[in-house]
């Protein structure tokens, strides 16, 4: 099920650029903790309490989890007994119960803590853009007739916190003129979720990295070939430099790459629709404070 992401929208005339794509987008938190508790929250010194979450799958695929950690337990204060297994994979839909138990320390006087707990686990996103072209003499023809309407491009953006995004930074539908066609596009990087990104590497940047990005192609000569092809050429030319992406806020620094079509086979009008896959690993983290309370 898809919701409406936003729409930019506004008023253009032929010639003119546009930059108003229709984005849907599906749900950003795949995993999340649907209940965290401590019971109980409040204890006496030596008493003890279990950390419980409720780790949920809202999504339609499996879910590899890949950490499950209770981070901050004020150790000296507490003391770790016993910690649950990485569940591992999460069916669609089920939900895992996670628990740990720990023990209070002899403390003097009422002593207040924030338990916290961090999920890390792998996703793939897939955005479809749709790019629309149109053969100039027949253009020509619909502005004679005032029958050409320009079009803004859909994005359609699957589940997952983070959403590539693919934008055609020129008027549509793109007019290919002698089977050749220009026009621009940027790719971006939006994190819609409660968390972050995280890459593999030591550092574990919040970032993308840019060589998870695929694309899926079959006949690299046609029309969407060709636009795959120099899009992966585009995006080398940036790993070489440097091969992640920061986040600023919640958007990447945007991707940017001309694409100068040749032999393009257009009678009249046509669409071709470009799919960006991105695989990553998403991090988010939650809280409960519990309090030790010494007999008055």
């Amino acid at each position: 099920m898809c919701i409406r992401d936003r729409i930019l929208s506004g008023c253009v005339t032929p010639g003119t650029p546009f930059f108003g794509p229709t984005e849907q987008a599906s749900a950003a938190d795949v995993v999340i903790i649907q209940q965290l508790q401590a019971l109980p929250d409040e204890v006496t010194p030596g008493g003890s309490t279990q950390v419980i979450a409720w780790l949920k799958n809202l999504g339609r695929e499996d879910v590899t989890i890949k950490t499950v950690e209770l981070y901050d337990y004020c150790k000296g204060v507490w003391t770790l007994q016993s910690q649950p297994e990485n569940p591992g994979t999460l069916h669609p839909y089920e939900a895992r119960r996670l628990t740990w138990k720990l023990t209070a320390s002899d403390v003097k006087f009422r002593t207040s803590c924030e338990f916290k707990v961090r999920i890390r686990y792998n996703y793939n996103t897939i955005s479809y853009t749709t790019i629309k072209f149109i053969n100039y003499e027949e253009m020509q023809k619909q502005l004679e007739l005032g029958t050409f309407k320009p079009e803004a491009g859909e994005i359609q953006i699957g589940s997952g916190p983070i959403k590539p995004i693919l934008k055609v930074q020129d008027q549509q539908p793109i007019p290919v003129e002698k089977q050749q066609a220009s026009f621009s596009v940027m790719l971006i990087f939006e994190n819609h979720g409660s968390g972050f990104p995280i890459t593999e590497n030591q550092n574990e940047e919040i970032a993308i990295d840019l060589n998870k990005v695929e694309f899926q192609m079959q006949n690299t000569q046609d029309l969407k070939g060709q636009i795959i092809n120099q899009l992966k050429k585009c995006i080398d030319g940036y790993k070489k430099n440097n091969p992640k992406l920061n986040f600023i806020k919640a958007t990447t620094p945007p991707v940017l790459c001309d694409i100068n079509i040749q032999n393009a086979n257009v009678p009249l009008e046509t669409s071709v629709v470009i799919p960006v896959k991105i695989s990553y690993d998403y991090e988010f983290r939650s809280f409960i404070p519990v309090t030790i309370q010494p007999p008055i």
